[in-house]
């Protein structure tokens, strides 16, 4: 048996008991006569439609029976899931009165691993790429940003455990586990985390983006002039705090977001495009793009202008990312360069936000920062360098599974 038949029989096993408790939960609640027994109630069918046709034979189940619980649940089984082990989560610590760092340590533990079976039975069957795109980024909300609203502060019993629940650490390795497991039922590759070095990986190369990185870095969070001429003269390390939330938030932002544009949208638009002979710069420039618009959602706490900047910054900042995954073939280092530029930045600020209105220099700060962030993006298109990622997307494109597994059979006798 391969490890993809394992993740099913952990998936049927999981669904099954996860539709169990649903029944439990929806029971309580209705007896209580709760609104949120309604909800209950359309998961719990939900659920009980993806454990029978899951167990229905193969050969005899319909076409549109398929493809109908496959959406039902991609859309849907990730809430069930969130849902009920946070109330279980809840009910263990509540009625059994068990210590809550405990608990919750174990259930933490168990969340990071949970939707790998959903990720290699429902995900893998996402075949059309704009689908594998827009369901990564509906599973990064639905696993990232829903986790602490099941799991109140006052259950956590531990100021380091609700931190990492509502600075969303937590939920973004669960969402790195999700998107490795779902790379592979797609039969895209793992980068891993050994280098490969070829003739066209230049040293002075890696030098330069890492010293651009670190250039950046510090230009951004430090950067504070009065007049536009001052724009790389002037600084000011007044303000700078270690928050520890902050940086649960940072490291949150690096692991949660590198996952999602570079390891997963990008790498799906690499296979998407692979027949095309312009497929690196236009799946570049389209996962920036998108990673550029998601900000947007920071509409609701940021005003439009400053939120309009921050876009156009990850834009650029997406261009440059890309650049660096795509030629050293590394996912660690973009998560680390990530974490770095956020982590600075919240420092200084206090908060994972913007604050106020954008003023002029704003503008020509983030102009200034595309321009250098485009130039880098064509000269690294050209040569050698273009050779280098070139090759790499082809390994992460490619169908040899480097982290898959077969368990040895053996005969008695």
């Amino acid at each position: 048996m391969s490890g993809r038949d394992y993740l099913h029989i952990w998936y049927q096993a999981q669904l099954c008991v996860a539709t169990l408790f649903a029944l439990v939960i929806f029971l309580r609640e209705a007896m209580l006569q709760r609104p949120i027994m309604w909800l209950l109630a359309f998961l719990l069918v939900i659920s009980v439609i993806g454990v029978v046709t899951d167990f229905y034979p193969q050969r005899r189940r319909p076409q549109w029976l398929d493809f109908g619980n496959r959406w039902l649940q991609a859309i849907f089984q990730p809430l069930l899931l969130v849902v009920v082990w946070g109330v279980v989560t809840r009910q263990i610590i509540v009625l059994l009165y068990l210590p809550a760092r405990g608990i919750l340590t174990l259930t933490l533990l168990y969340y990071m691993v949970m939707f790998a079976p959903f990720a290699s039975v429902i995900g893998s069957a996402v075949e059309w790429t704009v689908s594998r795109v827009v369901c990564l980024l509906y599973w990064s909300v639905a696993v990232t940003q829903t986790i602490p609203l099941v799991y109140p502060e006052s259950l956590t019993g531990s100021r380091f455990l609700m931190q990492g629940l509502h600075a969303g650490l937590f939920g973004s390795v669960s969402f790195f586990v999700l998107v490795t497991t779902l790379m592979r039922g797609w039969h895209l590759s793992w980068p891993g985390l050994k280098p490969r070095w070829h003739s066209d990986i230049s040293v002075w190369v890696i030098l330069f983006l890492i010293g651009f990185d670190l250039a950046f870095t510090f230009w951004n969070a430090f950067n504070s002039p009065s007049k536009w001429w001052g724009l790389l003269t002037q600084y000011s390390f007044s303000g700078f705090r270690v928050d520890r939330l902050l940086t649960m938030q940072a490291a949150a932002a690096g692991i949660g977001e590198e996952t999602l544009f570079r390891f997963g949208i990008l790498g799906v638009l690499l296979a998407g495009l692979r027949h095309n002979a312009h497929r690196v710069p236009a799946a570049i420039l389209i996962s920036a793009t998108l990673f550029g618009l998601i900000h947007f959602s920071n509409v609701p706490a940021q005003q439009w202008d400053v939120t309009t900047i921050q876009a156009l910054g990850a834009f650029g900042t997406g261009l440059f990312f890309s650049c660096v995954y795509l030629y050293t073939g590394q996912l660690w280092l973009t998560m680390l360069m990530h974490f770095l530029v956020d982590w600075t930045a919240f420092m200084i600020i206090g908060v994972p936000l913007m604050v106020g209105h954008a003023t002029s220099l704003d503008w020509v700060a983030v102009i200034f920062q595309l321009i250098l962030d485009v130039a880098i993006f064509i000269w690294m298109l050209f040569g050698d360098r273009r050779h280098a990622m070139e090759r790499h997307a082809n390994r992460f494109t490619g169908r040899r599974q480097r982290f898959d597994y077969v368990l040895p059979q053996y005969e008695f006798h």
